[in-house]
């Protein structure tokens, strides 16, 4: 029995640690009841540090915080060509207000070029590719998060490029978006499918690599008369719909 009771604490112990959270620059740990809001996009006054949602979770005394940005990197191809923080002076403040904004309870700042940052139980980490910062902060309160005014201010140098404010109770109920392709119809040979010369940059094969390479669902509706075209010149490209449609 005693064996028994052993062995049942430590499996509790691992379950607690394997399902602890823990910043990781993958995007599936946050979740909805995690959101605390949007920020506008192009109201930043300089060429990076555009917010544009915050995340919070507050959990066994840590504070749980992920700042998404508009502007974090340039892409060429679907591919991170140029990271806009690196090398450069910019910080983001964060300070937390209880009593409808009225008692301030916690206030860090940090520099937001380097990737990876830890100082003690603090850690910062930046993923150029999902364009976030994510970071966990000792932070010990008697107040629930709903009863929480988040505040973050970007700075570059001394000046406050971007801002963002919102309390911790916001409910948001999400939203739909749908993406609508259109191409040329034709009943013979068309251009529709591989686009012009360059190739790499027209057509709706690019589309669709867009759409596989985020992972986003597209309803894409082909036209009676441009099924048949891609079946006689191009039937491989009928065959790339059917495959992706049938794996979601």
């Amino acid at each position: 029995m005693k064996k028994f009771v052993y062995y049942l604490l430590i499996c509790l112990l691992f379950s607690n640690v394997l399902n602890a959270f823990d910043i990781s620059g993958d995007l599936d740990f946050w979740k909805m009841e995690d959101f605390i809001g949007f920020d506008e996009i192009g109201d930043c006054s300089a060429s990076c540090g555009d917010i544009t949602s915050v995340f919070s979770r507050i959990e066994n005394e840590i504070l749980y915080l992920r700042i998404t940005f508009d502007d974090m990197v340039q892409r060429t191809h679907n591919q991170v060509v140029k990271d806009n923080f690196q090398d450069k002076d910019i910080t983001a403040v964060v300070t937390l207000y209880a009593c409808k904004g009225k008692k301030e309870l916690f206030r860090k700042a940090f520099p937001l070029q380097y990737l990876v940052q830890k100082n003690g139980d603090e850690k910062i980490l930046r993923t150029p590719a999902c364009n976030t910062i994510e970071c966990s902060i000792p932070f010990v309160t008697d107040f629930p998060k709903e009863e929480l005014t988040y505040k973050v201010d970007i700075l570059i140098g001394d000046v406050v490029v971007d801002n963002f404010i919102s309390k911790g109770n916001t409910q948001y109920r999400g939203g739909n978006c749908a993406f609508v392709h259109h191409g040329n119809q034709g009943l013979t040979y068309t251009e529709v499918f591989y686009g012009q010369d360059p190739h790499e940059t027209s057509g709706f094969d690019e589309v669709l690599e867009v759409h596989e390479a985020t992972n986003i669902p597209g309803n894409f509706h082909m036209s009676g008369t441009l099924m048949p075209a891609a079946e006689w010149h191009n039937p491989e490209f009928n065959d790339w719909l059917e495959t992706g449609a049938a794996s979601g």
